[in-house]
């Protein structure tokens, strides 16, 4: 899939929050108002119905933005709000834990100069040091999916929203993103919160479009330093996969767990947690129990939204604990 090349390119830049007021302020400080101006860029920030002093951070910024809310209908439907109250040629998600780092608008323009590409995944960093935010990293979990086997130009199997644009021809294509990673099977809200994004990289790809990564592009994300949130975080991702499941045949839970036990996936972890010798075995044993902690919290979220699904049928669920 081609679109002509850019001229005078309008770029939108996305921020769905909730109840972080200070973080969102902290990402509107980091944003050049030249910059923004230099690329015809707007930013607009959708409030999920926050209850703190987020519309007051946002609306009385120095920055030119455009504040929308919504009641609470999740981070999906807030990207989707934003970015089709915009004709932007180009779209780029923030969260709002993410601080730019300088040119990291102009890389993304650099990046679809490309015209078949659909959509980017721009590098993240860890905001603050430590042990956790270090795991967090070697572990990807705040990263955009690498390339599967076979993959000969290096093209990621998904791109995370916390830091990446898409062509808004491709966005039009997927029709957005799937809003019901917020439900349960039973037909409950929920808030599965995760997923979404790489479902909309699938639908992109399957569009005909392709995705890029970035090495430039550059954000800082205010990564999970609790182990209690991490887990709970992998724990959604597991609900999370067994939804795309549901959705893309050959892509579910039952896969990656196999992967997960495989001799290969603890070689490569290895190697990655060692960072070619950087690390002491010490500090790669802690990210070990991390990791297994991590495949544990994992597997429950399959297991509970597995559990939903027999509820949804009238059948006795498996026995799990929740994360």
């Amino acid at each position: 899939m081609t679109e002509p090349a850019m001229a005078n390119t309008a770029i939108c830049i996305v921020i769905p929050t909730f109840n972080r007021a200070e973080s969102i302020s902290r990402l509107l400080d980091a944003l050049s108002s030249d910059d923004l101006a230099t690329f015809g860029a707007e930013v607009i920030v959708v409030d999920d119905g926050s209850t703190d002093d987020t519309e007051h951070a946002v609306r009385s910024h120095d920055l030119q933005v455009t504040y929308l809310r919504q009641a609470g209908a999740g981070p999906a439907a807030a990207r989707n709000t934003g970015w089709r109250a915009s004709t932007a040629t180009i779209v780029v998600f923030l969260d709002d834990d993410c601080v730019p780092r300088s040119g990291w608008l102009a890389d993304y323009v650099a990046a679809f100069e490309d015209t078949e590409v659909g959509g980017v995944g721009g590098t993240i960093v860890p905001l603050v040091d430590g042990f956790i935010a270090d795991y967090i990293t070697a572990d990807g979990l705040v990263d955009h999916g690498r390339p599967s086997a076979g993959n000969t130009d290096g093209a990621p199997t998904y791109l995370v929203t916390a830091n990446a644009a898409f062509r808004r021809a491709a966005l039009e294509a997927a029709d957005g993103f799937e809003e019901g990673y917020r439900l349960d099977r039973s037909g409950r809200t929920g808030r599965i919160v995760a997923g979404e994004d790489v479902d909309l990289c699938w639908r992109i790809v399957e569009a005909g479009w392709t995705l890029r990564r970035s090495r430039g592009a550059v954000v800082a994300h205010d990564h999970r330093v609790a182990v209690d949130a991490l887990m709970r975080t992998y724990f959604r991702h597991g609900r999370a996969r067994r939804e795309l499941g549901r959705r893309h045949a050959g892509r579910g839970a039952t896969a990656g767990m196999r992967r997960a036990a495989s001799t290969q996936h603890w070689v490569d972890r290895l190697r990655r947690y060692r960072a070619d010798g950087d690390r002491s075995w010490i500090r790669v044993a802690g990210f070990v129990l991390l990791r297994i902690s991590a495949l544990a919290a994992y597997g429950s979220g399959v297991i509970w939204s597995f559990n939903d699904e027999r509820r949804g049928r009238g059948e006795s669920p498996t026995p799990t604990t929740r994360a």
